[in-house]
Parts: C-alpha cells; sequence; structure tokens
C-alpha cells in the first residue's frame, strides 16, 4: 500500500487530477489514512485524509470524486481539522459550497478550539469571512480555547504583517469585523434595554396599576444551564408572588373588618 500511496500522493501534488481519480478508480480508498509529509516528502508522525490532502491543495474535481465515492466529510487530522476547516484555510469558496452540498458540519471546531471564522480570519479571507457571517450567521462573538474572538486573531495579524498589501488585506478584515462586532453589541443592548423593564397589568387587582417587573437579562455561559430560568417562567413567578401579596393584603382588611365588629360594644342607646 505504501507504493500506492506515493503515486496517489505523488499526483495530487502534482495537480494531475485526472491519473488521482483513476487510482481511485482502480481501488484506493476514499478513507485511507495517509501519512503527513513536508514539504520535502518526509514522512511526519501526523496523519489527515485524501478528502483533507484534495481540499489542501484546492483540487476540486478530485475532491468532488472523494465525496461521491463515499468519503467521510467530518473527517479530521492530527490537529482536529476537518475537509470544512481546511477549505475556510486556504479560502476555497467554491470548495466550501460543495462540502455543504455533502452536509458538512460547519459547528465543528479543530483541537485549539477554532471554528472555520476563526480560521479564515487568520489568513484574512474576507470572502469566506463574510460567507459565515452573512451566509451561515455565524456569531461574531464566537471565542476558540484562547477566549480569542475573530476580531481578536485578525488584530494579531496585524502586528505581524510584512508588507503593504498584506497589511491592507488585514485592515478590511479588522474594519468588517469590528463594524460586525459593534452592530452585535449595540443590537444586544437595544435588546436589554428592551427587556429591562416589563410593565404586568394584574388580572384581579385592576386599581392597583401596573407592576413594574425589573428584568435581569442573564449572560451566556454565565451560570450552568440546569440554574437559568426562562423569561416566561421568571415572569409567571413574579406575576405569582404579586397575587400572593395582594391577596394577603385583602386577606387582612376582612380579618381586621371581622375583629372590628365582634369585639366593639354595643351602645345601648343606637338601634
Amino acid at each position: 500500500m505504501n507504493a500506492w500511496e506515493s503515486e496517489f500522493i505523488a499526483s495530487l501534488e502534482s495537480k494531475n487530477e485526472s491519473r488521482a481519480i483513476e487510482i481511485l478508480r482502480s481501488g484506493f480508498p476514499a478513507n485511507y489514512q495517509i501519512h503527513s509529509r513536508d514539504s520535502h516528502g518526509n514522512i511526519l508522525s501526523g496523519y489527515t485524509y485524501p478528502l483533507l490532502h484534495t481540499i489542501e491543495l484546492e483540487l476540486y474535481k478530485v475532491s468532488h470524486f472523494l465525496l461521491q465515492s463515499g468519503a467521510n466529510i467530518n473527517a479530521f487530522d492530527c490537529l482536529g481539522q476537518t475537509a470544512l476547516l481546511i477549505a475556510s484555510l486556504v479560502g476555497n469558496l467554491n470548495l466550501i459550497r460543495l462540502l455543504l452540498s455533502y452536509n458538512a458540519n460547519i459547528s465543528i471546531r479543530d483541537f485549539s478550539g477554532n471554528t472555520m471564522l476563526h480560521l479564515a480570519a487568520l489568513r484574512s479571507h474576507i470572502m469566506i469571512i463574510r460567507f459565515c457571517i452573512e451566509d451561515l450567521k455565524f456569531p461574531v462573538i464566537v471565542q476558540n480555547n484562547k477566549g480569542q474572538v475573530p476580531l481578536d486573531i485578525a488584530r494579531n495579524n496585524q502586528e505581524l504583517s510584512k508588507s503593504l498589501s498584506e497589511t491592507e488585506r488585514i485592515q478590511q478584515v479588522v474594519e468588517y469585523l469590528w463594524r460586525i462586532q459593534e452592530d452585535f453589541k449595540r443590537d444586544r443592548t437595544r435588546k436589554q434595554e428592551y427587556h429591562n423593564t416589563y410593565l404586568i397589568k394584574h388580572p384581579r387587582f385592576s386599581l392597583q396599576g401596573l407592576a413594574k417587573i425589573p428584568i435581569i437579562p442573564i449572560e451566556i455561559g454565565a451560570t450552568p444551564p440546569q440554574t437559568k430560568r426562562s423569561l416566561e417562567s421568571y415572569l409567571n413567578s413574579k406575576h405569582t408572588q404579586i397575587f400572593k401579596s395582594f391577596t394577603a393584603k385583602e386577606k387582612n382588611i376582612i380579618k381586621f373588618s371581622r375583629f372590628s365588629l365582634d369585639t366593639r360594644s354595643i351602645n345601648p342607646f343606637m338601634k
């Protein structure tokens, strides 16, 4: 299998797609685990798969043939990167659309917690970033294992840029991500202000006016899911609490009036 593997790898690296497809048709396994190699062809300790390698080399025809042959679309290499993550890393939108047509998992992360949006920001692929945010609805504040959002990664690239063209490309990514993140913050603030105070009219004691209920939104990830209460349950509990307080007041008034009638002395001159 080593000679067969070497021939397949050589056809891929020489961009000979027809030869690679011929080797696959002759029986080369679509899900065969390939040894990672350096630029000189030396075998490394890592591993990858034919689909991941063809995506990395941006070979559309071979990638399509592998998917049709039953290649595992969510298989990952020694870094935890799937075909979709690698396509985002190389910045090939056509390959991303191809993988999505075969139901690739867009929520998957690599071993560092990076999503496809993080990897696109790492390589400053503005088209992939826009596609992730505008078409796939990726949250711009998604974090990796280091707590970095895509904007943080793009800003780190600014400090490491070595040419004017690279700096301009990174600046375009930073401005776009910053604008989207600011829009997200404004929208979240607007929603918090909207939910900050709810006015609920009590169904029984209409003369009491409107009960002011303060709502404090719970930040995502602040508490375990089992301890969180939904807004509806919170309002229902407040509603019940108000009802009980009003009912207790009414009972106290009735009890006091009955006590007064029972204990007062009867005036003999009044009939």
